[in-house]
């Protein structure tokens, strides 16, 4: 298991980290939520938690999210957004 960063924002106590796989389900793993954690700790966040499951859907070969996978609109890879929140 591979933690691919698309991006990373971490303000206060709250932060948002997307990261990107091959398949949806394996953004959705324990072992992939635990990295998110770990990786959130290190940009700041302290005693991250999870606010909710990850937001994942399709990206295309532009890099641009899309709602329907429909033939010449395949998903390259796909992105999960994972919404954080730090403890006291």
């Amino acid at each position: 298991m591979t933690l691919n960063i698309v991006s990373a924002e971490i303000s206060g106590m709250r932060g948002v980290i997307v990261i990107s796989g091959e398949t949806a389900d394996e953004l959705r793993t324990m072992d992939m939520k635990k990295a998110v954690l770990q990786e959130a700790q290190v940009r700041g966040l302290n005693r991250a938690g999870l606010s909710n499951e990850p937001t994942v859907y399709p990206v295309n070969k532009d890099g641009k999210p899309f709602e329907a996978l429909t033939p010449g609109n395949s998903a390259v890879c796909y992105h999960a957004e994972y919404k954080l929140a730090g403890g006291i």
